[in-house]
């Protein structure tokens, strides 16, 4: 939909179904990046498969900097990054700074290779970012680097995660003896 949402932009009430979207910068369904006080809200989508080679993914938007990524739904979805410091998410691969909440999905999806997180809300949160009223139903995580990390609320945090749900999913990563250093993302 968009390369960049910025502002007071908005993008609401979508419905995207049997979609193949392949990239090699980060990308997303609504938005591939959004800052400030942009808004994606009310996005569904069903049997879509997301990829990005080199860059974060999600539904919402492959990297939020700032706003509001509400009320993402997932039926039968994947979403994969491949390469260091790609994230993938149901709703956001990468989230800076902003909130996530009410994301709700059913038979999806979400795996990274490399050194990059994977999770539901978010692949990889920073400081600035809160994902809240997450539910998962029959869904897989995957990562597959030592220093990758999987979850449903998200991946990896730094913020705010909170009223999340999981039923019948499964989350996968390799034997993570280390901790990722300060700065490393």
């Amino acid at each position: 939909m968009a390369g960049h949402l910025s502002g007071n932009g908005s993008i609401h009430d979508l419905l995207l179904g049997d979609a193949n979207i392949q990239s090699n910068t980060s990308a997303g369904v609504a938005a591939c990046t959004m800052s400030n006080n942009a808004t994606i809200s009310n996005i569904r989508a069903e049997r879509v498969d997301l990829a990005t080679n080199g860059g974060s993914t999600g539904i919402g938007a492959g990297i939020v900097n700032g706003g509001s990524v509400a009320n993402i739904t997932g039926i039968h979805c994947s979403v994969d990054a491949s390469g260091d410091r790609a994230h993938a998410g149901i709703a956001v691969g990468r989230l800076n700074s902003g909130i996530v909440t009410g994301t709700t999905v059913m038979n999806c999806t979400v795996t990274t290779s490399g050194e990059s997180h994977a999770g539901i809300g978010a692949g990889y949160q920073d400081k600035g970012g809160v994902v809240t009223n997450t539910k998962a139903v029959n869904c897989n995580v995957k990562t597959s680097d030592i220093f990758a990390h999987a979850g449903i609320g998200a991946g990896f945090s730094e913020g705010t995660v909170n009223k999340t749900i999981a039923v019948n999913c499964h989350v996968e990563t390799e034997k993570n003896t280390h901790m990722p250093e300060s700065g490393r993302d």
